[in-house]
């Protein structure tokens, strides 16, 4: 489980990654008043390319995401049921040690 925790967080760290990618390109609004219409649409096409690949990339990396909470969801759920059938077997055991003597 342990492994999954450190998986979500590498995922999490992508995820920024992308979202500051993608904000550097809203921050160049004064460069692209300056530049030729040429010089815009190539800018916009590798904008354009750049924010299509990130997009696809954080696709995958919320798929492996919810395959990876799932599994975590699962583990949590079978460790509260073992938990809490060794605690009901400890009290009957308990019990039944207490009205033998």
């Amino acid at each position: 489980m342990y492994q999954k925790l450190r998986e979500i967080s590498g995922y999490f760290r992508s995820f920024c990654s992308i979202e500051f990618k993608i904000s550097r390109h809203y921050s160049h609004v004064n460069e692209l008043q300056a530049m030729s219409l040429d010089e815009f649409e190539q800018y916009y096409r590798e904008a354009m390319s750049d924010g299509l690949n990130q997009l696809q990339r954080l696709t995958l990396l919320s798929s492996n995401l919810q395959g990876a909470v799932e599994e975590i969801s699962t583990s949590l759920q079978q460790l509260n049921r073992t938990t809490e059938q060794f605690i009901t077997d400890q009290r009957q055991n308990s019990d039944e040690s207490g009205s033998e003597s």
